[in-house]
């Protein structure tokens, strides 16, 4: 994860889902009713619908190792001169 932090995860710990079946679920519901509709995809994903995640950092590297961190790349910014020149 990156953060520098180890936690004992249980080796094998699955949300039974995929990413590629989440990203199935894109404008429609006949995939995301095989799953059980919402409350179906948010008990999988083990998620109150209330509360949200455990957050603990146990449930936070799985997740992480599951699905892949929850960020946006960053984008390299342009020196100044650059957009002066270009100008």
């Amino acid at each position: 994860m990156g953060s520098g932090f180890e936690a004992n995860v249980r080796p094998g710990r699955t949300f039974g889902i995929t990413v590629d079946d989440i990203g199935k679920f894109d404008n429609n519901a006949e995939n995301l009713t095989k799953f059980g509709g919402v409350e179906g995809i948010a008990n999988i994903l083990k998620v109150d619908s209330k509360k949200g995640i455990d957050a603990t950092l146990e449930d936070l590297i799985a997740r992480a190792q599951q699905f892949g961190e929850n960020t946006y790349p960053v984008s390299k910014l342009k020196p100044f001169w650059v957009c002066l020149v270009s100008s």
